[in-house]
């Protein structure tokens, strides 16, 4: 499916694995680089879903393949992904899983765009921690 297939209100979540890659208050920016072997990022979409679902997404689709817990996710809306020059794709199967493509070649620039969608990703740490 084209990019178009993805609307611009769409909630994205990335799963993150490594508690350093959570910041007091947010995300860090290594928590949404490409994959250099891939050359893009794993998000699913989760508009709709609630806190217990994303976590149980996350839980069955990609837990299992890293062999540990994930500890939560970073969330951002597709239009922050196209506004910063990325690309969204449907990537399916799994069910609600997509790719962010169209990454510079230059790690530099990657990071750039990493720091961007950092700054406008919305943090969930799992299980829930109290406020």
């Amino acid at each position: 499916m084209d990019d178009a297939a993805i609307s611009n209100n769409e909630i994205l979540a990335n799963f993150i694995f490594d508690s350093n890659k959570f910041r007091t208050a947010g995300v860090h920016h290594r928590a949404l680089m490409p994959n250099p072997k891939h050359g893009n990022k794993s998000a699913f979409r989760v508009s709709g879903l609630s806190a217990e679902e994303i976590a149980e997404l996350g839980t069955q689709e990609v837990a299992t393949g890293h062999g540990r817990p994930h500890l939560g996710w970073a969330q951002l809306l597709a239009e922050k992904v196209r506004n910063a020059g990325l690309h969204l794709r449907v990537d399916e199967p799994p069910a609600r899983h997509a790719v962010i493509e169209n990454w510079p070649v230059d790690v530099a620039q990657q990071r750039e765009l990493a720091l961007q969608l950092a700054a406008d990703a919305i943090t969930h740490r799992w299980p829930a921690q109290p406020e």
